[in-house]
């Protein structure tokens, strides 16, 4: 995504950290792979990059761009027309893979149609546990009225001693039920352990790998920073996705350290929590977030663009706009720039003090690296060593193929971490633990407390 959601538009304001950084830090890695060449000799790798504007519908329609190249019958001739009448000569873009979405929702149904075609796709910023596993969702899957949170809240504060409260499910979901809270005076009543998705990107849980994940949270939570059985409260988990009800229910059962289990199964599309508004409700929640290390050099790269140095990402001058609040000659009229009044100087500059980086920019990198490496291999093994271009037998790149390639990368990426995926298909699982508490009077933030 380079644009944030929006209601009633197709796509909201420039999202300027996870968004344009994102963006600009794929283009950054491609800058870097073909400079060492890393790919075999005769090769460049190229990036073809669409906005899903963070909807998992538009992010849907928009990969049908991406396999297009892989459809023979595709016919785009009466999409276009020469000025003439006649039919301009078409030539999709034959995708290798798929780096994205950002997240979870978009990432899985993006998934389930590039995988009809072999399209590998790595997705670096849905960061759930278990975000390999489909999501289905069930008929009534929108989401509940007020009186569906309402009675969750009740019936926890019916149940005196449990006081710590693990809740699964989408981050709007997780807002609505901080908006009952509010509404039922319990704030403050509970402590609120949640998944990454309440602090970074959204979280979508499946079946069956998500037990281990589960189970390691909630062991280092309960031995290390919560122990019922010495203070004499319990936990209940709420679980708000219904198809993580029965392996919720199993990894519960198996710690000692939790002694009640409720669950009321709901399921939600929708992403990014937005905790603004629910601060007194959030504070004192436990999560978890994906630790990530700056990508060398990137910083200095991205502070010494401008407009006029950057003509290759379309975005940028709408991310200048925003930055600066002022027009720009170069820029088009849109609803989030037409209040402002001063036009930009050019005297404009981005510096380490006028802006703020994305912290977890190093999974974005590793994702681009991931596929140049095992690009690197395939060629290797396809074409032999000192094979110059592109052999017969890689044109086209068979993704069934390369996916097996990619399941064996092992690399240290621009970050100056190792990496290498697991054998479920997952990255290196190192997490920050987090607490989201007051620091003085009314200023929150999420605070790190541990770390596995």
């Amino acid at each position: 995504m380079v644009h944030e959601r929006e209601a009633h538009r197709t796509c909201g304001p420039i999202m300027p950290q996870g968004g344009l950084q994102a963006t600009e830090v794929m283009l950054y890695t491609v800058d870097i792979i073909n400079s060492l060449n890393i790919m075999p000799k005769g090769l460049n790798i190229g990036v073809y990059i669409l906005d899903d504007c963070d909807t998992d519908t538009y992010g849907l329609q928009q990969a049908v761009d991406f396999i297009k190249g892989s459809i023979s019958n595709i016919n785009d001739e009466d999409e276009y027309k020469c000025e003439d009448g006649s039919s301009p000569q078409i030539q999709n873009k034959v995708i290798s893979g798929v780096v994205g979405a950002s997240s979870s929702v978009t990432s899985i149904q993006v998934a389930n149609l590039l995988k009809l075609f072999k399209i590998p796709q790595i997705s670096f910023f849905s960061t759930s546990v278990c975000l390999a596993v489909k999501l289905k969702l069930t008929k009534d899957s929108g989401v509940a009225d007020s009186k569906f949170y309402d009675d969750i809240v009740k019936e926890l504060q019916m149940k005196s001693k449990a006081k710590g409260v693990i809740v699964f499910g989408s981050d709007q979901e997780v807002a609505e039920l901080m908006k009952a809270v509010k509404r039922n005076n319990a704030t403050g009543q509970f402590s609120w352990i949640g998944s990454d998705g309440w602090s970074a990107r959204a979280l979508t849980f499946g079946l069956r790998r998500c037990e281990l994940g589960l189970k390691r949270i909630f062991g280092h939570f309960c031995s290390h920073l919560w122990n019922p059985s010495t203070t004499g409260l319990d936990f209940e988990a709420i679980s708000l996705f219904h198809e993580l009800s029965e392996t919720l229910d199993d990894v519960l059962l198996d710690s000692n350290n939790l002694h009640n289990f409720s669950c009321a199964t709901r399921s939600s599309p929708r992403c990014l929590l937005l905790i603004e508004g629910h601060e007194a409700e959030v504070e004192g929640t436990i999560s978890v977030q994906p630790q990530a290390n700056p990508v060398h050099g990137f910083e200095d790269y991205f502070l010494n663009l401008t407009v006029e140095s950057n003509k290759r990402n379309p975005w940028f001058v709408e991310f200048w706009e925003d930055h600066f609040e002022c027009r720009h000659t170069q820029g088009l009229e849109t609803p989030y720039n037409i209040g402002y009044k001063r036009i930009c100087n050019g005297k404009e500059r981005l510096t380490r003090e006028n802006t703020k980086f994305e912290a977890q920019l190093q999974f974005v990198s590793d994702a681009v690296m991931a596929f140049a490496y095992a690009l690197r291999r395939m060629h290797e093994v396809t074409c032999g060593l000192n094979y110059v271009g592109l052999c017969a037998k890689m044109n086209p790149i068979d993704g069934e193929i390369l996916l097996g390639y990619l399941r064996k990368v092992n690399f240290v990426g621009l970050s100056g971490d190792r990496f290498k995926f697991n054998e479920q298909g997952d990255g290196p699982a190192r997490y920050n633990i987090i607490h989201y508490k007051q620091i003085e009077v009314g200023v929150y933030k999420w605070v790190t407390v541990g770390f596995f």
